[in-house]
């Protein structure tokens, strides 16, 4: 295909939409801790269950969907870094195209994108006020507290 002048940008709007979906989806899986130990880490079938069940939702309704055409978690867990193997970070690939309305005119009719989101449990604890006020935090972007 041939690439036109005026179809740069086409996806520009549609970048949101596909961050928030990848950053929400590698988030679900990433809350499946296993409890009760004391080493940090994921049960890779609750992971998957999780992240499984927030894309059969956004692929199940086309009111959430924005576009998205795949959406699936990529097996291992791989590991945090070179220095530390705990296997703790959840991969998910997305893929979504998004009707062109302008662009449509000179026959671009459906631009897509696809990528993969990471995301891995925290783990720390937040400084408290001896009094136990949690501190406030403004982390610019809300995110969910449950998994969806």
């Amino acid at each position: 295909m041939r690439r036109l002048r005026g179809d740069a940008g086409s996806l520009a709007p549609a970048v949101p939409v596909f961050a928030f979906i990848l950053l929400l989806a590698a988030r679900a899986g990433a809350g499946a801790i296993v409890l009760g130990q004391a080493e940090l880490a994921l049960d890779e079938s609750a992971v998957r269950a999780r992240v499984e069940g927030y894309c059969t939702t956004i692929l199940g309704d086309p009111t959430q969907r924005g576009g998205v055409l795949e959406c699936e978690y990529r097996p291992p867990l791989q590991q945090v870094a070179d220095d530390d193997p705990r296997a703790l970070v959840v991969v998910v690939f997305v893929r979504l195209e998004i009707p062109a309305s302008l662009l449509g005119i000179v026959g671009v009719q459906t631009p897509g994108a696809s990528g993969e989101g990471r995301a891995r449990p925290y783990e720390g604890v937040d400084d408290l006020h001896v009094d136990g006020e949690v501190p406030d935090v403004d982390v610019g972007v809300p995110v969910p507290l449950e998994p969806p």
